[in-house]
């Protein structure tokens, strides 16, 4: 589909989800919704590192672990709101990418999906057998509603409205990313040897981190109302 015809296409389907809050009242149905946009943008992410350099990576769950938590430590032990918490785990989450990122990546594909699976589980390990940190299996409740603006975001309908905005700021980040020099990139990663070698080697490893750095996206935490807040692994 052509640009011109999709980005109107895209826009109008926006807005709508966007809309759906006042359309109707059923927590139900608009948590679902919240569901959805969550795991639209997991989806894109995953996209965007398989779909583009055609590296299978199951990393993103660990991140998506790493970015739930950071968020929710930062409210309940460290005294942080909901919007520094999601700064902070995404700067914890490109250190880790940073670190297991470089490695990771100088491996054959066969060993990069072991390793990226290897990680997660890892991470899940950690979630669990960490008590005195994460309170393992029972997770963290009575998460404090997001403010911003002097609004309270403490109903699940108005908690749409966080998720909705994350949902589309992310998939124009990555529609943008994916148009650009470095999206082309990505593509040439995934094409026969002959094809890919012609971007600089530097430029390779940089797209390459990049996708699994992106791979992981901030996940918005809930208010202790619902949709259910407790961090649970």
């Amino acid at each position: 589909m052509k640009p011109a015809v999709a980005l109107p296409l895209a826009l109008i389907a926006a807005l709508a989800f966007g809309a759906l809050p006042l359309l109707t009242t059923s927590n139900y149905i608009v948590g679902v919704a919240i569901s959805a946009l969550i795991f639209t943008v997991a989806a894109a992410a995953l996209n965007l590192v398989y779909g583009f350099t055609g590296l299978l990576s199951f990393a993103q769950l660990g991140f998506w672990g790493i970015g739930g938590y950071a968020t929710a430590l930062t409210v309940m032990t460290f005294g942080g709101n909901f919007w520094m918490g999601v700064v902070y785990a995404a700067l914890l989450n490109a250190a880790v990418a940073l670190v297991i990122g470089f490695p990771i990546l100088r491996t054959n594909r066969h060993a990069f999906v072991i390793s990226t699976l290897t990680f997660a589980l890892l991470v899940a390990l950690i979630a669990r057998d960490w008590v005195s940190l994460t309170r393992g299996p029972l997770g963290i409740p009575n998460l404090p509603a997001p403010q911003a603006f002097g609004i309270t975001f403490n109903t699940t309908a108005k908690f749409y409205w966080i998720a909705w905005t994350f949902s589309v700021a992310m998939l124009a980040f990555l529609y943008a990313l994916c148009s650009s020099r470095i999206g082309r990139t990505l593509t040439a990663i995934k094409q026969p040897d002959g094809i890919a070698a012609s971007p600089p080697p530097p430029l390779v490893k940089l797209a390459n981190w990049l996708a699994l750095r992106l791979s992981w996206r901030p996940r918005p935490t809930a208010p202790a109302a619902p949709p259910p807040a407790a961090v649970k692994h």
